[in-house]
């Protein structure tokens, strides 16, 4: 799948124009959300954590930058992302495989 086709997710925007709060997604975090999400590939430590929802764990791996924008990733996944795709290290691993 073309990485840069985004019609299945409803209200597209790219994820370093998404602000909540007033802090964007970080320039760093936007190739690994996208490849999540378009081409199902598991992301870096801290994104799948924030992805399967264990915030003691993405807290833990997250750099400063990135542990300043977990409210505009959890915003994002929740309006850009089907349910199915984030919440749980079941889901994540479901989406991955390609799975609904």
């Amino acid at each position: 799948m073309n990485e840069d086709n985004l019609d299945h997710l409803p209200d597209w925007k790219e994820p370093s124009e998404f602000e909540h709060f007033g802090v964007m997604i970080p320039d760093h975090l936007v190739g690994g959300l996208r490849r999540y999400a378009v081409k199902r590939e598991l992301p870096g430590h801290f994104l799948t954590k924030v992805l399967e929802n264990d915030l003691s764990g993405a807290c833990g791996r997250a750099d400063p930058v990135s542990a300043s924008a977990l409210p505009v990733l959890v915003a994002w996944m929740y309006n850009h992302l089907p349910s199915s795709a984030w919440g749980g290290p079941k889901k994540v691993r479901e989406w991955v495989k390609g799975g609904e």
